[in-house]
């Protein structure tokens, strides 16, 4: 069940902070952050943690923390990061340079 995240008031994005080894976002209500370890073949994010804001209507943002908390596999394709599970593509990102 996929699809594009396009009704929220603020884009929700994932940066990873390579030299520091840590990630953190907005998932359309609440922060995130967390940690990763990347040895070039296998993604594994951990140390997963949120504010606690208030929010209206959470639907999306529970669904995307859903989907960093559980996929297995992932791919990178020219400038985009694919999340998987079971084989299948969970999440896709498009790497934009900051």
């Amino acid at each position: 069940n996929s699809a594009a995240v396009t009704d929220t008031k603020q884009d929700i994005y994932i940066i990873f902070r390579i030299n520091e080894n840590k990630f953190d976002g907005f998932g359309g209500c609440n922060k995130f952050f967390g940690t990763y370890d990347y040895d070039g073949k296998i993604l594994k994010l951990s140390d997963f943690g949120s504010t606690k804001m208030f929010c209206v209507d959470d639907k999306y943002e529970i669904k995307f923390f859903e989907v960093l908390n559980s996929f297995d596999d992932h791919k990178i394709v020219e400038k985009y990061l694919y999340l998987y599970k079971s084989g299948k593509v969970l999440a896709k990102f498009e790497a934009i340079f900051l």
